[in-house]
């Protein structure tokens, strides 16, 4: 579990740092991606954003698995 908490908080710090810009890319693609939509289409922005997370999470588990090497 100390894992998980030092990889959240890594992550967290990636998203949440505005000093430096190093999550404003995430925040920005989130943005552009429901700019389309209404408040009322809310169920749609769940579902679009959830699986971006999802996509998101499953490229990284098969990055640190060694599955697939980006490059860098």
């Amino acid at each position: 579990m100390s894992d998980f908490s030092i990889y959240f908080g890594i992550g967290y710090e990636h998203i949440a740092d505005f000093k430096e810009f190093k999550g404003l890319d995430h925040i920005l693609f989130i943005l552009a991606l429901t700019l389309r939509y209404q408040w009322s289409d809310w169920k749609k922005l769940l579902i679009l954003v959830t699986a971006f997370t999802i996509g998101h999470s499953i490229s990284l588990a098969l990055t640190a698995l060694d599955i697939i090497d980006p490059p860098m």
